[in-house]
């Protein structure tokens, strides 16, 4: 690459996940593409995100939650991995917190494609954490999340983003994890919990500074509305940041034989199909960019993560669980049990490599004077 790409590029870094058995790029360290608002060099790295941001402000530690594709039991920690910031006050339970408004209570009648409050729902929390912290974390740290920030968290699943959102915004800060069905969170110190409907009810206007969603707005039908409603909950200079997944994209890469590649292909059409059933879009991580600018964001920031799944990802983890939590709706994509049992035996094969989906991290903010 000869230079930045500008705003319609819109790359500022890519990886292929930390800790996999070998690099996808061989050009580890070397300088990436400018983000279109002329901030800092984004970087390639040979073996994904560093569990420790470059930046000496922004230092991040993600210790995994040893969600992985040979787990067993479908109650696998429900604990998430354990977060650290280095260089931060710990909480305390005597601190003052900042309120904002509140939202409306969630309303009934919903019928999620990931629900919460079982043992399906802690293992899938663990997973994502696990699989996907190690690139949402780091990308908060370097937009400057820190003392006094108000920030509310959509879709928060098992709270570890909020969490750690939490430990950084002393003093003076507060988070507001909400989630349509918030059995899995916890209150904490700085750290409130909501149970929100986004797709429905109301969120106070101009109220936070940043706005966070991770694998949410791909599953609701009325996605672009709700882009617009978290815009409007930011105050002016705020950052919303998205990320989404495109799933068309995560081939088998080695299976011991044919009939073994033709059924965790089967597998992924019946999963997208599922997905798709259900009002969700598979494929809207790479709708990302634009939707933010097209809802009147700046300073566009896109960050790509591409890994290998195999048996010890969290990521492999991650589809396993699905076998299981999205039984019955792959059930009516065509899938039988059999099926269902032989493709999670596939996954647990030590020799199994598959691609993985695009994780697509993007960052906007809203026009006006604010953080920066």
């Amino acid at each position: 690459m000869t230079g930045p790409p500008s705003d319609e590029d819109g790359l500022s870094g890519m990886s292929d996940g930390a800790g996999l058995p070998g690099p996808l790029f061989d050009g580890a360290g070397l300088p990436g593409p400018l983000s279109d608002d002329g901030g800092a060099p984004g970087r390639f790295t040979a073996r994904g995100v560093s569990p420790w941001h470059r930046r000496p402000s922004a230092r991040v530690r993600v210790r995994p939650a040893g969600c992985m594709a040979t787990a067993s039991s479908p109650s696998a920690s429900a604990a998430g991995p354990h977060l650290t910031t280095p260089g931060l006050p710990g909480p305390r339970s005597d601190e003052r917190i900042h309120t904002v408004p509140q939202p409306a209570p969630a309303r009934e009648g919903t019928d999620p494609v990931f629900g919460n409050g079982t043992a399906h729902s802690r293992d899938q929390h663990s997973c994502l954490a696990a699989a996907y912290d190690p690139v949402t974390l780091p990308r908060l740290a370097a937009a400057g999340v820190g003392p006094g920030w108000h920030c509310l968290e959509v879709g928060a699943g098992g709270g570890s983003i909020a969490r750690w959102l939490a430990g950084r915004v002393a003093p003076g800060g507060s988070v507001l994890a909400t989630d349509l069905d918030p059995r899995d969170l916890a209150p904490g110190p700085r750290l409130e919990v909501a149970a929100l409907d986004v797709a429905r009810d109301p969120l106070p206007e101009a109220a936070y500074d940043l706005v966070m969603a991770r694998l949410v707005l791909q599953h609701l039908p009325t996605r672009d509305a709700v882009l617009h409603k978290l815009v409007r909950a930011l105050k002016p200079g705020g950052l919303l940041q998205i990320d989404e997944l495109d799933a068309s994209y995560e081939p088998p890469l080695l299976t011991p034989d044919a009939q073994a590649e033709a059924l965790y292909v089967r597998f992924l059409r019946a999963k997208t199909a599922a997905l798709r059933a259900a009002g969700g879009d598979p494929q809207w991580g790479r709708k990302v960019p634009a939707a933010l600018r097209a809802a009147g964001l700046t300073a566009i920031d896109v960050h790509l993560h591409i890994g290998v799944r195999h048996a010890r990802d969290p990521g492999l983890g991650l589809q396993l669980n699905h076998t299981r939590n999205l039984r019955d709706r792959l059930t009516e994509q065509g899938m039988t049990q059999e099926d269902l049992d032989s493709v999670g035996r596939l996954m647990r094969d030590p020799s199994f490599r598959a691609a993985s989906s695009v994780l697509y991290s993007v960052q906007g903010r809203r026009p006006g004077r604010g953080r920066s």
